[in-house]
């Protein structure tokens, strides 16, 4: 099947790889392109099309139960786990032999299969860790 990319569509990734670190509600996202004219319905439908093509990925949010959504560029998440600041917000993607490694003690010491693509860990990044001094 052929893909196509819309104006809207464009214009959607377009502001979402201006701010690869930080994540966006549907909300959020229709605010922010309010002078594109794109609807909340298609925001929507284009982050569900743009997260199954690995262009973008969705996160939970803390506490709440809405989703939030991040450039990835197409980055292949699928065998390697995140780590998600806690204090900025910011994702990691953990290198892929380092996933495995984490993945493979997980499944010898506690038979247990972590799924990378489900997987974030949650702490304080470098970055953030400086600040605090």
């Amino acid at each position: 099947m052929r893909q196509y990319s819309t104006v809207k569509r464009r214009a959607l990734t377009d502001f979402l790889k201006q701010h690869p670190k930080r994540q966006f509600s549907v909300e959020e996202i229709t605010e922010a392109l309010a002078d594109t004219g794109i609807s909340r319905s298609a925001v929507y439908r284009n982050v569900e099309k743009l997260t199954e093509d690995g262009v973008i990925r969705r996160f939970s949010e803390e506490g709440g139960n809405r989703f939030l959504y991040q450039y990835v560029g197409g980055a292949p998440c699928l065998f390697h786990l995140h780590l998600k600041c806690l204090a900025c917000g910011r994702i990691i993607h953990m290198k892929e032999a380092e996933s495995r490694e984490l993945s493979a003690a997980a499944l010898r010491y506690y038979d247990f299969r972590i799924h990378p693509k489900q997987t974030i860990l949650y702490g304080t990044c470098a970055d953030c860790s400086a600040k605090k001094g």
